[in-house]
């Protein structure tokens, strides 16, 4: 499949002499890449060969230290055109692509007492065009020779060959002159030594190219825009967007670019920012002493905009003791040196978060909590941070190891439980019974309620999980809570009941090739670990000695499979296969099927249905599904293995082309529809920042980002023009439109720039740092009215926003008087309705909602299960005494599939909803609704079945249900059913069943399975 071919430059640095042996130099020169597959092409008279797709790089220049100066990745084109394809489409396989990469180095420091070896200054990347090999030996991949790259590279680097950026057709070329285009360029600078002392500067920077012996860090630019890939993308209609882009993309404004034109000559630079070693603004000589005092650690980072975070480390220069943004948000860490990480975590509203490790330095719990002195979450105050083993084994070994969980958690929010050498001690004390080997686990105990929450008196529940390990880390099995309830249907309630994870098989590469269905245990004490606990079902995964799946054959005997080629793959779907009622006889993938046991694909999802032993509906499915057979999606490749064909097939309809332009940089440039329209076109900077694109359908639309990659303008073809503004931490502030076309444009715009956003941070609010509002949004001013994340509890009067986990806690809304307006933020406030909606929300430990309170006092209290899903819900109505179910009980499987509801109050008779499913796909096969109390022939509110084709699209739909089965049309009974017909590509294409023709309907015409509209048939005005 793959052929690897390398050679090496070996030079002689010195001979032999008298020395015992000479010294060599060998770096790497060529490396050439062939990518095979089985498939043969046809060579004409009767002969076949392989046609691989080659790739070859060339390692041009290195420098005395090994770095690579000059290289050349080259991508050959085929060497048997596919004639089934377009001569436009042959041509893409035949190209050949090739890119050359030129990087310069800074000088070495070579002193007595320093020793540096050159470090990346600049690096450019050029696309290179009309290069081609000297030979053309037919039927075979003709490879650049080494001196003939060289050439190439010469030619298109002698000044008068270069292409603009912008210049994607590379047009106006001189036949048979090799071109190059650059692509991608980035600069490296550092700092002097003095840290600019004798510039006089505390910001200045070596020339490019300069390293002294410190090699200090200054920054690094990535060339982003040119002059001319400017005015060409900026402009809509023929004018310019953009006309003095040093206005917005140099700005270091809120609604600026704060990119760089290190040149003055119109091309700009995205910036990585500055690292400085002082926390203050840099000054020398303060910097240097700082740093030589400190190790040289980084205290202050600068974005491109010139602000500012800066970095407190504790006093013996290890870790991290304190953070501080650009809006004086500060976050602490107080650290524990045993392992050196933070144990104490406290962050921009003086909330804290605490951790405790083990003996091996592993985290064994964590408190949540609020500010210091102050009540709120959990502790690890009297934590017992290293278990003896005996404590650990009887937790692990206990039938319900909740009885146990509560002294090991503590107060902490969470803890888990290791037993690293469980596999060890259990063959030590059974080395010859293997049934007793357990291997690894950690549990995780968490608790539902706070600590803070908690009556007195009361303890909270707890949710427990076993996660075990095999020998090399990955996790094998997982043994989660459920809730009470049956293991297998019909048995007895148990309780506590566990829910395993599906038993995984892999191979002897460390690929699964089966993963069965989740469970619940049988086990008749505890929740040990399961081994091969096969439960369910499985899909069988079949794999190439490239290790890709080539085929996965699912439970039902549906299969699907890959066929790769060099130049393309075709993606065969259970549809595209259903036809093959033998698939050992497969020409691609029958060989795996040999292998297995005939139950495991035989008698195929085809077969069971064809004779009608499953039933009319599935008799019926299987012949839809037969009109799909043999339609594979096909993916061409280009020489560079990329995919610019796709081809669905819609079967007798025919085939459907997609073409998708990609540049040498792998930017999507356009998208071709199968009627050759351009539905699509984008247009990038050089490091792929998406700057226009025109749709077929939504017209055009440009974007500007900064060197953020935050958006500051937008333009659309309705002559809208967007600006954003941000703050120092570039978040979204304000969000402007001006409509510049008075036919297209919105009229609410075209009268001046319109601030339709707004938004206001916690950072300098009344009682920020109570109400937990620092770095999170206080208000947002919309087009409907204003948001304010601040309320009045309505029930304590209390003053809230967000809790000290972040969770929002009370919130209003206020709309504007006038709905179709569009208010402008920047002048007078817009006229408000009076009525402010107030929404407040309660979280337990797990920030799940407990409560939330509507502006209509209506209060909707979810309740959850062992296992964390939704269980009940219930609702206390605009401010009734009594709450209201609605959800009385909801039952789980083991794959957390809903499978039955209860509605009510969940009384000796609910109505309910049950869901069955297909026990082979886990499809919905069937829902049904009943309400006990109503007549026998009411009972059934809903009855459904649900029939499926191989690939999951629905083909029929009967309804049983008691009510719907007594309708009579013309002394006939009505069939409660629906058919589906799709076509191969999986469209809705015909949808039959029962209508009500109304009150004016006629008598129905016949059906007419070709017509999109049912007006003239049945006869309705």
């Amino acid at each position: 499949y793959s052929v690897f071919e390398r050679n090496y430059t070996i030079e002689a640095l010195q001979p032999q002499g008298l020395n015992p042996y000479a010294a060599f130099f060998a770096h790497p020169r060529e490396t050439v890449d062939y990518h095979y597959e089985r498939k043969l092409y046809d060579r004409g008279a009767g002969a076949t060969a392989a046609d691989p797709r080659v790739t070859h790089q060339l390692t041009l220049a290195v420098d005395f230290f090994g770095n690579v100066l000059r290289s050349a990745s080259i991508g050959y084109g085929r060497r048997y055109p596919d004639t089934a394809l377009a001569a436009t489409d042959q041509l893409k396989q035949r190209t050949l692509l090739g890119t050359y990469a030129q990087d310069s180095y800074t000088n070495a420091v070579l002193e007595d007492d320093a020793y540096r070896v050159p470090a990346i200054a600049e690096a450019n990347t050029y696309e290179l065009l009309q290069i081609a090999p000297a030979s053309h030996i037919a039927g075979t991949t003709n490879l650049f020779r080494f001196d003939e790259m060289q050439a190439a590279i010469a030619g298109a680097g002698d000044g008068s060959h270069d292409v603009p950026y912008e210049d994607l057709n590379a047009s106006g070329l001189n036949a048979g002159e090799p071109y190059r285009r650059l692509i991608e360029c980035t600069r490296t600078y550092y700092r002097p030594k003095d840290m600019g002392a004798a510039a006089g500067d505390p910001r200045a920077l070596l020339a490019l190219g300069t390293l002294d012996e410190r090699a200090l860090s200054g920054t690094v630019y990535q060339l982003a825009f040119t002059p001319g890939l400017i005015a060409k993308i900026y402009q809509r209609g023929g004018t310019a967007l953009l006309p003095t882009p040093t206005t917005v993309l140099g700005s270091l404004a809120g609604d600026g670019g704060g990119y760089a034109d290190l040149d003055s000559d119109g091309r700009f630079w995205i910036s990585s920012g500055r690292t400085f070693y002082q926390a203050a603004p840099p000054a020398s000589p303060a910097e240097l002493n700082n740093a030589l005092q400190h190790f040289f650690l980084t205290r202050r980072f600068e974005d491109a905009f010139g602000n500012a975070t800066t970095i407190s480390y504790d006093a013996y220069d290890l870790l991290i003791a304190q953070t501080t943004d650009a809006r004086g948000n500060v976050s602490s860490a107080s650290n524990d040196y045993r392992v050196l990480a933070a144990a104490l975590l406290t962050d921009a509203n003086g909330n804290q978060t605490a951790a405790s490790f083990d003996a091996l330095g592993l985290v064994v719990a964590t408190a949540v909590m609020g500010k210091t002195g102050q009540n709120e979450g959990d502790t690890l105050s009297g934590f017992t941070a290293d278990l003896p083993l005996a404590q650990i084994d009887a937790f692990h070994n206990a039938a319900d190891p909740h009885t146990l969980a509560a002294p090991l958690l503590g107060n902490a929010t969470s803890r888990i439980v290791y037993d690293v050498n469980k596999f060890y001690h259990t063959r030590q004390g059974a080395p010859g019974d293997p049934t007793q080997w357990l291997p690894a686990f950690a549990a995780t105990i968490v608790r539902e309620t706070h600590v803070s929450d908690l009556a007195q008196g009361d303890a909270s529940k707890l949710q427990i999980s076993f996660s075990y390990s095999d020998g090399f880390g990955r996790e094998i099995q997982k043994k989660m809570q459920a809730e009470p309830g049956v293991v297998v249907h019909g048995g007895p309630v148990v309780d506590p009941r566990w829910a395993g994870t599906g038993w995984t098989i892999f191979n002897n590469k460390g690929k699964p090739v089966r993963q069965y269905e989740p469970f619940f245990s049988q086990l008749t004490r505890g929740h040990r670990y399961e081994f091969g606990a096969v439960a369910g079902v499985s899909p069988i995964l079949c794999y190439d000695p490239m290790l890709r799946v080539v085929a996965t054959i699912h439970p039902n005997h549906s299969y699907e499979k890959v066929v790769f080629d060099p130049w393309g793959q075709a993606l065969w779907d259970v549809n595209d296969t259903v036809l093959e009622d033998d698939p050992t006889t497969d020409l691609d993938v029958g060989s795996f099927f040999k292998l297995l046991p005939a139950a495991d694909y035989s008698p195929t999802w085809r077969v069971q249905r064809a004779g009608g032993a499953l039933g009319p509906a599935e008799q019926e499915a299987a012949t839809k599904a037969a009109a799909h057979a043999s339609t594979p999606t096909l993916a061409y490749f280009d020489t560079l293995g990329r995919t610019f064909l796709t081809i669905a097939d819609n079967a007798v309809a025919g085939k459907y082309e997609t073409r998708t332009d990609v540049d040498i940089q792998d930017y999507r440039r356009g998208v071709t529809d199968a009627l050759g329209r351009k539905v699509m076109a984008y247009d990038y900077n050089l490091p792929g920042r998406q700057l226009h694109q025109a749709s077929m359908d939504a017209g055009e639309q440009w974007l500007l980002e900064d060197g953020a990659g935050k958006a500051i303008r937008g333009w659309d073809s309705r002559g809208h023009n967007t600006r954003s503004e941000y703050d120092a931490l570039r978040r979204p502030l304000n969000l402007y439109v001006l409509g510049t076309d008075a036919v297209h444009s919105d009229p609410r715009t075209t009268g001046g720039e319109v601030l339709f956003s707004k938004i206001e941070y916690g950072e300098g609010q009344a009682n920020d740092q109570k109400l937990n509002l620092r770095t999170r949004i206080f208000q947002h001013f919309d087009t409907a009215g204003i948001v304010t994340n601040q309320a009045t509890d309505p029930l304590t009067t209390q003053t809230i926003a967000f809790d000290f986990k972040g969770n929002l806690l009370g919130s209003s809304r206020q709309f504007a008087a006038d709905e179709k307006a569009l208010p402008d933020w920047s002048k007078a406030a817009p006229a408000l309705l009076a009525d402010v909606f107030v929404t407040t929300t309660k979280y337990d430990a797990l920030n799940r909602v407990i409560a939330a309170r509507t502006p209509d006092a209506s209060t909707y209290v979810p309740a959850y299960n062992e296992a964390n899903l939704l269980e009940s819900i219930s609702v206390t109505l605009r401010g009734a005494a009594t709450a209201t179910s609605f959800v009385g009980n909801i039952d789980y499987n083991a794959k957390g599939q809903r499978v039955l509801i209860e509605y009510g109050d969940g009384g000796a008779s609910p109505a309910t909803t049950a869901y069955t499913y297909d026990p082979l796909t886990f499809r919905l096969q069937r829902l049904t609704t009943t309400r006990p109390g109503f007549p026998a022939n009411a009972q059934t509110v809903q009855d459904l079945a649900y029939t499926y084709d191989p690939v999951g699209n629905v083909t029929h739909i009967q309804d049983n249900a008691d009510q719907q089965n007594v309708v009579f049309f013309q002394n006939r009974r009505v069939e409660p059913s629906g058919d589906y017909t799709y076509d191969a590509i999986y469209r809705l294409t015909q949808a039959s069943g029962r209508e009500q023709l109304g009150l004016n309907g006629g008598a129905p015409l016949a059906p007419a399975p070709a017509s999109y509209n049912d007006v003239p048939r049945v006869l309705l005005p």
